[in-house]
């Protein structure tokens, strides 16, 4: 049955009152960002978000299995878009399948929106999941439209994506190791994993290939809408409903470092690889076309300075073989020279790591003769005949830098403390970042 505009205009009327009166917060939210209630007919989805603006698709929404849509359906669909702004879904995907990513950030959302509580403990659902007689099942006894799985309320989205890939690991590995057929198959695996039940919208999300400074100042505008809002209304986030007070806490915590999706932003300037999932279009996402995209190696090789001098702490000393770590675990394959540098590279430091050495890192002995000399990390890549994916130097940059010149391969200056640093102009396919920011 198709809707008039007029009763489309009393449907969208309807909702957003309701969002207003019963959580008043997510109505707040919503007055506060981009949202559109259009008829798109090239969009396979009632609804997508890019992390920055809901869009509500008529046209989508005219097929029979919405057609029996009402308010609080519109509700639950309109605050499943919120949430997804929220959490910064797309934001924290990095290099995962983005289709199961996207599936793994439903089941959270939607199970957080129907088992919402308030701060008292009050059972408050936001708006109600779409569902069909014809979805009824054992495991889905309400026959909800939407994914839902009890087991998921009040884990991450990061931790349901482990435990969906996990649980089908070999399904989705040979999926993916196959050319023609990846997509089919891999189609096959998720279709597996939704039991029946469906994504109902689509996580457009933002543009993957966006530096992490630029995700970030998106992640302060929303963070900034949020605490206004919080301000106006007299609250905390801690003492909104369960599901919000969740998102919010997602927001408003400062994200932890994916040096796996730096890196690997980073490198496809720079290395040719073979066809992998990456940021998908929502024009033929909805309909089980997945796009490929361009894959950087899944054995990386880097090489790794630390500057040890008498101007860097312990404490910093720690932070940057923390994130050595980190870069570690997020490789399936790596290769590392790490070595330690002050008046100059320290020979007897060098020492390779691969997976299956890992945890000598915990040992790894450091040295120091006090002083600062940058430049002697690019003289022995050079002298060397170095040339790694990329060259990481850890330091606080304080030396005198400017007469280096560099072109082997990328670099990354991983900086602590000087917020003024700046790389040489003579080093090409360079990068500045801030360890403590």
């Amino acid at each position: 049955m198709k809707r008039t505009q007029e009763q489309k205009d009393l449907m969208r009327d309807a909702t957003l009152s309701k969002l207003w009166l019963r959580h008043s917060f997510l109505g707040y939210f919503n007055s506060k960002i981009n949202n559109k209630w259009v008829n798109e007919s090239q969009v396979p989805a009632p609804a997508y978000t890019d992390d920055k603006n809901v869009v509500i698709n008529w046209q989508e929404l005219e097929k029979p299995q919405w057609e029996q849509m009402t308010s609080d359906n519109f509700v639950f669909l309109t605050a499943h878009e919120l949430l997804h702004i929220l959490d910064f879904t797309t934001a924290r995907r990095g290099n995962r399948i983005p289709e199961l990513w996207n599936i793994s950030a439903d089941y959270v959302i939607n199970a957080s929106l129907i088992h919402n509580s308030t701060a008292n403990g009050t059972p408050n659902p936001i708006g109600e999941m779409p569902h069909h007689d014809s979805k009824i099942t054992d495991e889905n006894p309400k026959g909800y439209i939407g994914l839902y799985d009890p087991r998921f309320l009040g884990k991450t989205i990061e931790q349901v994506y482990d435990m969906l890939y996990q649980e089908n690991k070999d399904d989705i590995e040979k999926a993916l190791e196959q050319q023609k057929e990846m997509e089919k198959a891999l189609q096959k695996v998720l279709d597996k994993i939704m039991k029946g039940q469906q994504v109902i919208d689509i996580n457009d999300g933002i543009d993957p290939n966006l530096d992490p400074e630029q995700v970030e100042q998106i992640r302060q505008e929303i963070k900034a809408k949020v605490n206004n809002i919080l301000n106006e209304m007299g609250t905390t986030a801690g003492k909104l409903d369960s599901a919000l007070a969740r998102a919010c806490q997602t927001l408003l915590t400062p994200p932890k470092f994916d040096w796996k999706g730096f890196l690997s932003n980073y490198l496809k300037s720079f290395i040719k690889g073979d066809s992998t999932w990456k940021k998908l279009s929502r024009r033929t996402w909805g309909v089980g076309n997945l796009m490929a995209g361009i894959k950087t190696e899944s054995d990386i090789k880097l090489g790794i300075a630390i500057d040890t001098s008498g101007s860097v702490s312990d404490k910093q000393v720690k932070e940057m073989l923390s994130h050595i770590q980190k870069i570690m675990k997020s490789f399936k394959s790596f290769e590392i020279d790490l070595w330690c540098f002050s008046t100059k590279v320290h020979i007897d430091t060098l020492k390779t790591f691969n997976k299956g050495n890992i945890t000598d890192l915990i040992n790894y002995k450091l040295k120091s003769f006090g002083g600062t000399d940058i430049k002697s990390n690019f003289d022995y890549l050079t002298q060397n005949k170095k040339s790694y994916n990329v060259f990481i130097c850890m330091t606080d940059g304080y030396d005198d830098i400017e007469n280096i010149s560099f072109s082997k391969c990328p670099v990354i200056w991983a900086i602590t403390q000087n917020n003024d640093f700046t790389s040489p102009k003579n080093i090409r396919n360079s990068k500045v970042m801030w360890l403590d920011k």
